[in-house]
């Protein structure tokens, strides 16, 4: 994965390189850059190498717009004095109020993988470009807090290696067939699978691998903290994703990111929820899959959509207790029913 962070100083060192009026070669900007310290062990310079250099400059020309050009003696400079010091799409206090909020954001996947990473380009831009009043004045930390009043509560989540993650990670960078080593859920012996790694998922505080199991010849989920080891496949045939791949499109709604065995297949669903009741108020401000509908009854809202995520549906259903009552299709009712008389006999009735 890149380094967000020494991307973002690679651009505000060469800026500034520029913006003194300076010119150089490529060899003479990796050198510039390779002598610049970074904050932590793991970043000891922001050098790159020469394609990743011609990469960052075409950004600052291309993307950002800024004049940048090259002379007959192969030398980088700016046409003019536009620079990255200080671009307004960071100066202004609303964009830097956003930054603090993200970072608290992301404490809702603190112990995932991605969290350092981020939170440190976060606090790297956060540092770099303090808060603005109206006049140009800094605000004190203390006047800035109301972006620190603004909290987002996760579920916990739950024990990945980064190593495993990484190593998926770089697997679908390159679109590498993995071997894992994998514990089924209520198993205790390990399996071995070949996997095509497709998505990976972070859902619920859990993580997730979405891909093609070779062995069962079927799209499934593996739970990352049950997979044991990972190897990458460098030396087999890369796979090629499914046409139009979009993971939203196997699984709509927002039951979770669990899918149907084989489940492409959409169904029907109808659910009644009680009038009245904060199932109904909740339910029909919210798209729960494809193709949703609401239809009003003297005994509350009927809601219909289609998906394919059965099980996270009947677990939802359960969870509002008698104020929701599932309608369609008939393995929902039947299971529905016969959870609902297990739960009774538990409770003596």
């Amino acid at each position: 994965m890149s380094d967000g962070t020494s991307e973002f100083m690679r651009f505000k060192l060469l800026d500034q390189f520029f913006a003194s009026g300076k010119r150089g070669t490529a060899k003479e900007l990796i050198a510039f850059l390779k002598e610049k310290k970074g904050n932590s062990a793991l970043e000891t310079n922001f050098g790159c190498s020469q394609a990743s250099l011609y990469r960052v400059l075409g950004v600052m020309r291309n993307d950002l717009g800024l004049p940048l050009a090259k002379d007959y003696e192969n030398r980088y400079y700016y046409s003019s004095g536009k620079t990255l010091t200080q671009p307004a799409f960071l100066s202004r206090e609303a964009t830097a109020k956003t930054i603090r909020m993200v970072k608290s954001l992301l404490e809702t996947i603190k112990d995932s993988p991605v969290y350092e990473e981020a939170e440190r380009l976060c606090g790297e831009i956060t540092n770099e470009v303090p808060l603005m009043d109206q006049y140009g004045k800094e605000i004190r930390e203390e006047r800035s807090a109301a972006a620190n009043r603004v909290i987002f509560l996760g579920a916990p989540a739950s024990d990945v290696r980064d190593s495993i993650w990484s190593e998926i990670y770089k697997a679908m960078e390159g679109n590498y067939h993995i071997g894992i080593k994998y514990v089924s859920s209520g198993k205790s012996q390990q399996v071995s699978r070949g996997v095509r790694p497709y998505q990976l998922i972070f859902d619920d505080g859990i993580w997730d691998l979405w891909g093609y199991d070779c062995v069962k010849k079927e799209t499934r989920l593996f739970n990352l903290s049950r997979i044991k080891s990972v190897e990458i496949k460098k030396n087999a045939d890369r796979f090629v994703l499914p046409k139009n791949y979009d993971f939203h499109n196997v699984t709509p709604g927002t039951f979770g990111c669990f899918v149907d065995v084989g489940g492409e297949k959409m169904t029907r669903y109808k659910i009644l929820l009680a009038k009245g009741s904060y199932a109904e108020s909740f339910a029909v401000e919210r798209v729960w899959g494809k193709n949703p509908s609401i239809q009003k009854t003297k005994d509350g809202t009927i809601i219909s959509f289609d998906d394919n995520q059965y099980l996270p549906i009947l677990r939802w259903v359960l969870g509002w207790g008698p104020d929701a009552e599932p309608l369609e299709p008939a393995s929902l009712v039947s299971d529905w029913k016969k959870r609902i008389k297990a739960m009774a006999r538990l409770a003596g009735e």
